[in-house]
């Protein structure tokens, strides 16, 4: 997470307007155990819509 801190990092996301605020392990690892916690049926929809 710290390579989000660099000062070139930190220019860029102000100048494209976009925050920069990174998860944890712990809440990158509670999400993910969210999503495969969800319906098979919107698993299958999520990854027929994000694939290219």
């Amino acid at each position: 997470m710290r390579a989000y801190a660099g000062p070139e990092a930190l220019e860029e996301a102000s100048r494209m307007k976009i925050d920069i605020d990174p998860l944890g392990g712990e809440a990158v690892s509670a999400l993910v155990n969210k999503f495969y916690a969800s319906p098979k049926e919107v698993i299958d929809r999520m990854a027929r819509a994000i694939r290219p």
